[in-house]
């Protein structure tokens, strides 16, 4: 029983010690800003900090390029 106690606070120790850190989390990261999709044989991604509508267009051979449907004026007002 001893045994059984002393292994459990002792890694109760190693996570506490894994677990403190001095740096906060990162808050300006852009890891998911941008969320695709695809709706109707058409691929199509938004802009999740700026609400802005992005459609993947093909423009000729070998020339694709995401293209804006959303209005040039922002709706959302920071």
């Amino acid at each position: 029983m001893k045994n059984i106690l002393l292994g459990f606070l002792m890694a109760t120790c190693m996570f506490l010690m894994i677990g403190a850190t001095q740096e906060m989390f990162v808050t300006t990261s852009d890891n998911g800003r941008y969320q695709a999709y695809s709706t109707e044989g058409s691929n199509k991604m938004i802009d999740t900090k700026t609400g802005v509508l992005y459609k993947y267009a093909i423009l000729g051979k070998n020339k694709k390029k995401w293209t804006r449907l959303s209005s040039e004026t922002d709706w959302i007002v920071e």
